[in-house]
């Protein structure tokens, strides 16, 4: 709704590093929405979420000054904004994670008003916030390393995959976070809701693991419902749902008119 862009620029020569949010204007833009300014930071990942007001950015640094962690320290910045081009104002804040440790996964939700993040030494904190980086909610510590949002917000998946054993929890956001089904899903390496949110497919593909190629996928209650092995998988995805008229029982788009 607001088009705007996202800058980060690293520490250099003692002087901090900067994440700023610039409004798309005409002609030479020189107004910030927001900037937050920090030491720490030799690298930044930044996800916007859906509705594009609100940034998350985990700054990296190459090695860790207190020696307790071989990936350098992360810390997590959020910066979001209120009206047209910052009008209404802007936020930046450090998100308070309770936890020392790499942070393995952070995500919003499709509704634009939260995140979760999995942070800390195995076993993980896994918590989400507001808008505002206030904590909503929090787990108990486990080794998770992978969340995922249903298409609709309504279920939270959280697993443990790569060198975890794959376990795999779906949580309903409607019933304050609580767990509803529970299944193991080992050696995955791509995990995805289908676009109604009903069911998870997870699937082992090469290369990065060269046996037992396959699909599995589950309900959300945590029943198994497909299954199929190949020889070799190197790609799998949903079939996303199709906006246009087809011809009678083909993908061939009939009129670039999109139906309901």
């Amino acid at each position: 709704e607001h088009p705007t862009i996202c800058t980060f620029t690293p520490e250099k020569g003692g002087k901090p590093a900067h994440l700023t949010i610039w409004p798309l204007v005409e002609g030479k833009i020189t107004k910030k929405i927001v900037t937050k300014s920090f030491f720490k930071a030799d690298s930044c990942q930044l996800q916007w979420n859906d509705l594009g007001n609100a940034v998350l950015c985990v700054a990296t640094t190459d090695f860790d000054s207190s020696n307790k962690s071989y990936y350098g320290e992360n810390t997590l910045y959020l910066l979001s904004f209120q009206g047209v081009n910052g009008s209404l104002g802007g936020n930046s804040v450090r998100v308070p994670l309770s936890k020392e440790g790499p942070i393995h996964d952070f995500t919003w939700s499709p509704t634009s008003r939260q995140f979760g993040v999995i942070y800390g030494y195995m076993p993980a904190t896994i918590t989400f916030f507001d808008l505002r980086g206030n904590v909503v909610h929090s787990l108990a510590e486990q080794p998770k390393n992978t969340m995922l949002f249903s298409p609709t917000g309504r279920y939270i998946l959280i697993a443990g995959f790569g060198n975890l054993q794959g376990s795999v929890e779906i949580l309903d956001r409607h019933d304050k976070f609580k767990c509803i089904s529970k299944f193991d899903a080992a050696n995955t390496s791509v995990c995805k809701w289908s676009p109604g949110g009903e069911f998870i497919m997870t699937a082992t593909t090469s290369p990065r693991l060269r046996v037992d190629n396959g699909i599995k996928i589950w309900h959300v209650s945590g029943k198994l419902v497909f299954v199929k092995e190949f020889k070799e998988l190197l790609k799998v995805y949903w079939r996303l749902p199709c906006k246009f008229k087809t011809s009678w029982e083909t993908h061939i788009i009939r009129g670039w008119k999109a139906v309901s």
